[in-house]
């Protein structure tokens, strides 16, 4: 453990050290006119965001998604070990679930840049979410295959790890103009709470970690899955840092065509 937390420390600080030598602060010119749209102030964006529907929306189902993710992640041992997996199948769970996760975050994030389908996209991945949650309690209860549990882990971690970033650029997008930072910021905040108080809770209910106490925690995150998925339901597709930009170039375009 020691020399783990050595090498992290070591590869933390040779990144800080990478990023305060090549990184700048800002690029020369915008990389877009949204980019270069003055903020809102912090105390006018706490302003707009609490009369903001769509992101408040965002925030709570974000969280409760993401807060899923930090639950599975980290109680994955316990959920499994009373079902006959060993400890290297735990690890090879976990790893499979991150992975599918980054694939699913690839994928569904260039589909979304592509067609700007965020609230399909968001739908999907929730919906995903809660059907493999299902699935797999069905699953592992009736004693199914190894290769069935490991496939629907790898749905579950596609659905899970894309919610962190599509769910922060999603939150940008019904916020704008108030900064990335802000709205990112707070998506992500209630996220490490819920994780925080799931992996509490999910410890106490499987304390002694047997297969009842598995089965409940399986059901606590499907219930948290539920409520984020009808959350996401009633959010819009309101995109206004997207339409800002689609407005710029309209009048970027007339005043090239006037000159």
């Amino acid at each position: 453990m020691t020399n783990l937390l050595i090498f992290e420390a070591i590869t933390s600080s040779l990144v800080m050290l990478f990023e305060l030598v090549f990184f700048r602060d800002r690029p020369e010119t915008p990389p877009c006119a949204a980019a270069g749209e003055e903020r809102v102030g912090f105390r006018e964006s706490f302003g707009q965001l609490k009369g903001n529907i769509n992101f408040i929306l965002i925030f709570i189902s974000g969280g409760l998604l993401v807060g899923n993710f930090n639950m599975m992640s980290t109680v994955v041992e316990q959920i499994f070990t009373p079902f006959g997996y060993t400890s290297a199948d735990a690890s090879l769970l976990g790893t499979i679930y991150m992975l599918s996760g980054v694939v699913g975050s690839l994928l569904i994030g260039k589909m979304v840049d592509l067609r700007k389908c965020y609230r399909i996209a968001w739908l999907f991945i929730q919906f995903m979410t809660l059907l493999g949650l299902i699935v797999l309690a069905y699953s592992i209860h009736a004693g199914a295959s190894r290769y069935i549990i490991f496939a629907l882990i790898c749905v579950l971690g596609a659905g899970t790890v894309t919610g962190m970033p599509l769910g922060t650029d999603f939150g940008c997008e019904v916020s704008f103009p108030v900064g990335e930072a802000m709205s990112s910021g707070l998506v992500i905040l209630l996220s490490q709470i819920i994780g925080a108080v799931g992996v509490q809770a999910a410890g106490d209910i499987n304390e002694e970690v047997n297969k009842r106490g598995a089965m409940r925690c399986i059901y606590m995150m499907g219930g948290v899955s539920i409520v984020a998925t009808l959350l996401s339901a009633l959010i819009h597709n309101d995109l206004r840092r997207e339409n800002y930009e689609k407005k710029r170039s309209h009048v970027n375009l007339l005043e090239i065509k006037e000159n």
